[in-house]
């Protein structure tokens, strides 16, 4: 398989707009076929990458609290791993998820807790539950792919995590934190307690939505679009946003599912699919 990239395909489109036929009009009719195509080879390179958050034929639908019960005792908190996952569970169309059609998913976990914190901001000894990664946990022991992202690791034991659920250690406050994470891998990304409008937030990030922070905001939305997969999801304090491709193809942008719409228009150019067999 032979690949062009968008620089080469410029090199030829020049090419042949330079040493075409004069007055034939056979190289701009040859351009136009040539971009024409690359547009549709790119639309079809995007939606194979497709998200779906259907229920695989013959799989069971599970509630909520079936699903729970799934998790191992020492994977979960009886009150913040319910929390956490009933405003996961938002990302869903439908209240009855198949375990299938989760272990088919891609989760990243934005600010998704550390003991280091829970116990720092404990008032007392049961409410350092509350800033612990439950989420990151239980999915893991369900057998979904879930990396969590938090500017603090996970507890460990003499220097070595003890878990080993994916993790990234990251600070949503600096530009480019999540540039790591690779493009159109993630089918949901999820934040929960982080980008509040006021109430319990992490320490490390001030109020969701507050003119000062903008900056951050734009960062999570323009990242989370070049991160998610086409019809992937990004889950901010249950408010769903999907992206979506844009009318002509090769632009990003989000679609409001549920919850609070958007503060304004984000759009991604997705270069990563500008690759032709």
């Amino acid at each position: 398989m032979t690949t062009k990239e968008e620089p080469d395909l410029i090199v030829e489109v020049t090419s042949t707009v330079l040493n075409g036929p004069p007055g034939s009009g056979d190289a701009i009719r040859t351009v136009f076929k040539i971009v024409g195509d690359a547009r549709v080879q790119a639309k079809s390179a995007i939606i194979k990458q497709s998200t779906s958050f259907a229920n695989p034929e013959g799989a069971e639908p599970l509630s909520l609290n079936s699903i729970l019960d799934l998790i191992p005792p020492e994977n979960r908190d009886e009150f913040y791993t319910y929390v956490q996952f009933s405003t996961f569970f938002v990302s869903f169309d439908d209240d009855l998820v198949s375990l299938e059609m989760l272990r088919s998913l891609s989760v990243i976990d934005l600010g998704c807790g550390n003991e280091y914190e829970a116990q720092e901001l404990a008032r007392c000894a049961s409410q350092s539950h509350q800033f612990q990664p439950w989420l990151c946990r239980a999915l893991h022991a369900l057998g979904v792919d879930v990396t969590g992202v938090d500017y603090r690791y996970p507890k460990r034991v003499n220097g070595k995590r003890t878990e080993d659920w994916k993790f990234l250690q990251a600070n949503l406050k600096e530009p480019n934190a999540l540039s790591g994470i690779a493009s159109n891998s993630a089918d949901i990304i999820y934040s929960n307690s982080v980008f509040q409008f006021g109430g319990n937030k992490a320490p490390s990030l001030e109020a969701y939505g507050d003119k000062e922070n903008q900056d951050i905001e734009d960062e999570i939305f323009q990242q989370a679009l070049r991160i998610l997969k086409h019809g992937g999801r990004l889950n901010i304090d249950m408010n769903v946003y999907e992206k979506s491709l844009a009318p002509d193809g090769l632009y990003f942008h989000f679609k409001w599912i549920k919850g609070k719409p958007l503060p304004k228009d984000y759009c991604h150019l997705d270069t990563d699919a500008l690759i032709f067999e």
